[in-house]
């Protein structure tokens, strides 16, 4: 039976070091039956003290501090090729995990042997869901996302943003939220590491649709429950350069799982998609993160 001894708890930062600080020392104060085996931090090339105050405070956590920002996938990458223990936890340094969210994920990766990537209901700070499960994207979800029509035709993405969900209920989904995946060895044995193709956005869409095509199993898991502050991290980058990203991201996607001619046309979409950024932000400003 698997313990949360079986889990290595890989964590990407980039200057969020009050909320990475403040993740571990949830996972510090977790009871020694829950305790993961280890703890690793990636830091992308912070520049807010972030690597220094995690080796005064947490000096038993395995940091990885980068000179360059290395982006999600290959940060995580750099861990998952050399853990011994047979589950992963990719975890947002944005979270907060409560005690008995561990054992609810193993106990359901138990119940489910085909179960390849497990997931937990996310909360928000106040204590109210934050839904975590999509539907992997179509083509004209991409393309009414990148031109901002959802903004004026939501129901576009009824489907993709999975609004039937039953968050109460146990179930295999098809895509997770990458804030919280607990990953089993075998799945990435089985299909490889994260695709390091995706700097940022959209690497665990892509896992997940890997995870599936192989025959593995996407369970969300609500018995687990765990604090997600969410988007620390891109709200520190200006509107223009996250849409720009977001592209880039969606384009790779695209040109792995869409035909061509759908590719060229999320490509389209997405250029027009950044020109309306653009003109927005001349129009209004952003203001300066403090």
């Amino acid at each position: 039976m698997s313990t949360p001894h079986d889990i290595a708890v890989i964590i990407v930062s980039w200057n969020v070091r009050e909320q990475l600080l403040a993740c571990l020392a949830s996972l510090h104060a977790l009871p020694e039956a829950e305790q993961p085996n280890t703890i690793w931090v990636v830091d992308n090339a912070s520049t807010d003290g972030s690597a220094v105050a995690v080796r005064a405070q947490f000096p038993e956590v395995r940091l990885l501090a980068q000179a360059t920002n290395v982006g999600f996938a290959t940060a995580n990458n750099l861990v998952l090729q050399q853990i011994a223990e047979p589950f992963a936890l990719l975890l947002n340094p944005d979270t907060l995990v409560p005690a008995g969210c561990f054992p609810a994920l193993l106990a359901a990766a138990e119940r489910n042997p085909r179960a390849g990537i497990v997931g937990p209901k996310l909360l928000n700070l106040d204590g109210s869901w934050q839904p975590s499960v999509r539907r992997l994207p179509h083509v004209w979800t991409l393309v009414g996302i990148a031109l901002k029509v959802t903004h004026w035709w939501p129901s576009l993405l009824r489907k993709y943003l999975a609004k039937d969900l039953d968050p109460s209920k146990e179930q295999k989904v098809e895509q997770l939220m990458g804030a919280a995946l607990l990953i089993r060895k075998d799945v990435w044995k089985h299909i490889g590491l994260l695709d390091t193709h995706f700097h940022v956005w959209f690497e665990e869409v892509d896992y997940c649709a890997r995870t599936k095509q192989a025959g593995w199993d996407i369970w969300y898991v609500p018995d687990a429950v765990l604090t997600h502050l969410g988007g620390q991290s891109f709200r520190q980058v200006p509107s223009v350069r996250r849409q720009r990203q977001w592209m880039q991201s969606v384009n790779v996607y695209a040109r792995k799982y869409f035909t061509l001619p759908s590719h060229v046309l999320i490509w389209c979409a997405g250029w027009i998609g950044l020109f309306l950024v653009w003109l927005a932000s001349l129009v209004t400003p952003e203001k300066k993160a403090t």
